[in-house]
């Protein structure tokens, strides 16, 4: 199972967005892909870490972040931590926020060449 982490926002519809592009996803991947929420919105990362680990015996979390401020390199890490220790038995892997991937990158620079 996949979650894709988002920051949340006072807009619902902002939120509602981030609700379609995890169905969207896994419709394209064939995988099962959920909404996070840092704050803000629902479900929070540590309820759908919660969420999966009853249903899966490994969940891979996605930060759909653009740079390592302390949401990336602080918040994320201590709650995915804390869900580890409410869920042993699922191992949570919390992979690398979305902009250090270099794909993003080069995603950017096509989309400004436009290509």
């Amino acid at each position: 199972m996949i979650i894709l982490i988002a920051h949340g926002s006072r807009s619902q519809t902002a939120n509602d967005n981030h609700h379609m592009l995890c169905g969207s996803l896994g419709e394209q991947a064939h995988a099962n892909v959920v909404p996070a929420f840092l704050e803000l919105a629902e479900p929070s990362i540590g309820e759908a870490i919660d969420a999966a680990a009853a249903a899966a015996g490994s969940v891979r979390l996605l930060p759909l972040f653009v740079h390592a401020g302390n949401h990336v390199t602080g918040e994320i890490p201590e709650i995915v931590e804390a869900a580890r220790a409410r869920n042993p038995q699922t191992e949570v892997i919390l992979s690398g926020y979305v902009g250090a991937d270099p794909a993003f990158f080069d995603l950017l620079t096509e989309w400004i060449s436009g290509g």
